[in-house]
């Protein structure tokens, strides 16, 4: 199976990721929110429609803007200075498309986390997989009075032990792979019980990353809204298993 990972979309237009997915062929769209403009929220749902009615899946958890656009929270950010907008404009702007608010609301509303199993016909158990946004625990700097029901939204990793934080809670929730967003740096993690807690940054297009059984994997695929994506394939032809590329769109 083929996974295509995608986050902090912060109101890029889709059109060139649909071109490249469409090549690609992915099984499964995962994406880590952070939608921010209405014209790429309506973007996501055409193109989530085009690969659900070809029968595959697409997963969606929301982001940290996704939340604070909704409910006009009063923050600031990069992203939303390099759109030159700010979040009364978008939330604005949400508000008066309500195909988008509802599709927002419905993803802010339901669940900060998904669970999967990377390709559970092939490896059964083995690759649990949590989606998230932010992580379990970390750094909340951006936001440090931050309400505990939305933590999982805003935590960044910035050091070693935000990582190993993060291991930590994954051993006790049988969690082998993270899927995150927020920070937007392209990055895989793991950790091997020899090695310890390992940081790749990946050349684009170039790196490519056996995910081994006996590591615990944590894995951004750097934001949308600067050109970048990621790719897990289980089916890789002479390979036992799953591969990770990070490739621009």
């Amino acid at each position: 199976m083929k996974y295509a990972i995608i986050g902090d979309i912060h109101g890029t237009e889709l059109k060139d990721l649909e071109t490249v997915l469409d090549y690609e062929n992915p099984d499964v769209i995962i994406c880590t929110g952070d939608f921010d403009q209405t014209r790429s929220i309506h973007q996501f749902m055409n193109l989530e429609r085009k690969y659900t009615d070809a029968g595959k899946k697409v997963i969606k958890v929301p982001g940290n803007h996704d939340h604070a656009i909704l409910n006009n929270l009063p923050i600031t950010s990069g992203a939303l200075v390099m759109q030159g907008k700010t979040i009364w404009q978008l939330h604005e702007e949400l508000n008066n498309d309500p195909a988008a608010k509802k599709y927002i609301s419905d993803l802010v509303n339901s669940n900060n986390r998904v669970k999967i199993f990377l390709d559970k016909e092939r490896f059964s158990k083995t690759y649990q997989t949590i989606i998230i946004h932010g992580a379990y625990d970390g750094n909340l700097r951006s936001f440090p009075d931050c309400p505990p029901e939305i933590e999982d939204l805003w935590i960044r990793l910035l050091t070693l032990d935000d990582c190993k934080k993060n291991f930590r809670v994954m051993d006790i929730e049988g969690d082998k792979i993270m899927i995150r967003g927020h920070d937007h740096n392209a990055i895989y993690i793991y950790e091997d019980p020899d090695e310890g807690i390992i940081v790749n940054e990946p050349k684009i297009d170039m790196s490519a990353y056996k995910l081994y059984k006996h590591r615990k994997h944590i894995i951004n695929p750097g934001a949308l809204f600067d050109g970048l994506f990621a790719i897990i394939n289980t089916g890789v032809p002479g390979e036992e298993l799953p591969i990770l590329k990070y490739l621009r769109v």
